[in-house]
C-alpha cells in the first residue's frame, strides 16, 4: 500500500510561512486534534480591514490524472472566504478551490477536494489540470473581515 504524501501535512507549523496583506495578521501554532493527532491552527485578524492571510507550505508531489486531497478542518469566526490553492513546482501556475462566505464548522469536519473541484486559477499554462504540486496555500480572505481561527489535520 502506498503512503499518503499529505498524511503529515499539518504536523509541523514551522514548515509553513504566513503571508498577509495590509493590516491583516496571521499566526500558526501546533494544537492537538482528535485523539491527540497533531493539527495546525491559523489565528487570523483583519484589524478592521480587508485583505487576506495565507499559510503556505512548499512541498513536492506528483499528481495522478485523478486525485482527491482530504483533510479535516474546524474553527470559529465570521463567514470569510476560504481557499485551498496549489501551485506548480515553478510557482507560475495556480489551481484554486474557493468557498465564499464560508461558515467555519465548530466541530471537526472532513474536506475532500477532487481534481475537478480544483479549477485552474491563473498562470502561463492557461488551463488544464495540475500534474504536480510545488506549494500548498490555505487562505482566509476577508468578506466581513474580523478575527478568528481555523484548524486543520
Amino acid at each position: 500500500m502506498l503512503s499518503d504524501p499529505l498524511a503529515n501535512l499539518f504536523d509541523d507549523p514551522t514548515s509553513w510561512i504566513i503571508v498577509a496583506s495590509g493590516q491583516a495578521q496571521g499566526k500558526l501554532r501546533r494544537i492537538d486534534g482528535p485523539d491527540g493527532k497533531p493539527a495546525l491552527q491559523l489565528d487570523y485578524d483583519f484589524h478592521g480591514g480587508g485583505g487576506f492571510v495565507v499559510a503556505k507550505k512548499e512541498i513536492q508531489i506528483s499528481l495522478p490524472d485523478t486525485f482527491e486531497i482530504q483533510f479535516h478542518l474546524q474553527g470559529s469566526g465570521p463567514n470569510n472566504h476560504f481557499e485551498f490553492k496549489i501551485a506548480d513546482p515553478r510557482g507560475t501556475n495556480a489551481w484554486r478551490y474557493l468557498r465564499e462566505n464560508f461558515q467555519l464548522p465548530g466541530e471537526w469536519a472532513a474536506c475532500q477536494i477532487r481534481e475537478r473541484d480544483l479549477p485552474f486559477a491563473w498562470g502561463p499554462a492557461g488551463g488544464g489540470a495540475p500534474t504536480a504540486i510545488g506549494a500548498i496555500e490555505l487562505v482566509i480572505a476577508a468578506g466581513p473581515g474580523g478575527s478568528g481561527r481555523i484548524c486543520f489535520f
